[in-house]
């Protein structure tokens, strides 16, 4: 476990860039009229250093994982010693006490609850991790970090049910009636739920030698927003919808009708960032979205995609710069 000295050493190291996207646990299932919100990830950050450059990005967005190859080149005469971070986005844990959501992390006490992993070259990596819980404090009306008050009291950052069930059930009375009257703990009927939003940032320190490149990748699963999809919110101005878009999503409507189905979606953003800092564009981006048989993909009109065979859409562009997040929609 991490003392206060080393977080704040960690603290100075973020530089990595964006290495999250999205993971198809489910958020709540929503009519897509009311909105369409995932939990929007990014992916990788390379922090300790400005001497680090990206050469190339291959970024691939499927609706069940994320995959994205970096191809990183110490550009300076002299060794650097960067850390590579994953910022996983803040994941509600009461929702493990949900009936429908309990089950959607899985039977075993979840940390990586996004399943990141990842590799430099051949070799995977062994991954550290910075757990901090927060909750929205209605009498100030801030956020607030409570991290401290639930390790102190025994409660494991986790998000399964039974883990923290345990735990809560072996609060002495007046410490739970302490974290009961601090909001970190509802009441609901027999049940006491946990209100705070646990974000889980992973990391590794990676040594580059003066002029290497190396080559990192990570993949996650996302975790998607999904529900019922009307036609009616093809007009949202979140999203860009060409004339054959919208013709392929009636016909899919159509065919889901004669067969007695309506239409579901799942929606995923993805936090496009630099990785780096100091060094200027990325030399070669490449976007590709997979979005499975039989499911049309609706996008926002920052990155325009086009058909590069049967099955993948994609985007190209040397020497970019992102200017802003890639927002999905997978009708199906």
């Amino acid at each position: 476990m991490w003392g206060r000295r080393q977080e704040r050493r960690l603290g100075r190291l973020w530089v990595l860039g964006t290495l999250l996207a999205s993971i198809c646990l489910s958020a709540h299932a929503t009519h897509a009229g009311d909105a369409f919100t995932g939990i929007a990830a990014g992916g990788l950050e390379v922090s300790n250093t400005r001497e680090i450059g990206v050469q190339r990005q291959i970024l691939i967005i499927n609706p069940g994982i994320i995959t994205s190859e970096y191809v990183l080149r110490n550009r300076s005469k002299q060794p650097v010693d960067a850390v590579m971070s994953f910022q996983a986005p803040p994941y509600f844990v009461g929702q493990a006490f949900d009936p429908k959501g309990a089950t959607d992390l899985g039977p075993v006490p979840r940390l990586n609850y996004f399943d990141f992993s990842a590799q430099v070259g051949h070799e995977i990596v062994r991954l550290s991790h910075i757990g901090r819980a927060y909750i929205d404090d209605q009498i100030v009306g801030d956020r607030r970090e409570v991290t401290r008050m639930l390790v102190g009291a025994g409660i494991p950052l986790l998000v399964e049910r039974s883990a923290l069930e345990i735990a809560i059930g072996h609060l002495p009375p007046l410490k739970r009636r302490a974290l009961t009257s601090a909001g970190l703990l509802r009441v609901e009927g027999d049940t006491t739920v946990p209100t705070w939003d646990l974000a889980t940032r992973f990391y590794w320190e990676q040594k580059f030698k003066p002029g290497e490149t190396l080559k990192a990748k990570f993949e996650y699963h996302p975790i998607n927003a999904n529900g019922i999809f009307s036609l009616d919110d093809l007009d949202k101005e979140q999203y860009c919808v060409s004339d054959w878009t919208r013709n392929r999503v009636t016909e899919l409507a159509a065919e889901k009708t004669q067969s007695g189905r309506p239409l579901f979606y799942q929606a995923l953003t993805y936090k496009l960032k630099n990785p780096t800092q100091g060094q200027g564009p990325i030399a070669d981006f490449n976007l590709k979205i997979v979005p499975g048989p039989d499911t049309q993909v609706v996008s926002n009109c920052q990155y325009p995609l086009r058909y590069i065979d049967r099955n993948t859409l994609g985007f190209a562009s040397k020497d970019f710069t992102p200017s802003g997040d890639i927002d999905l929609l997978f009708i199906y």
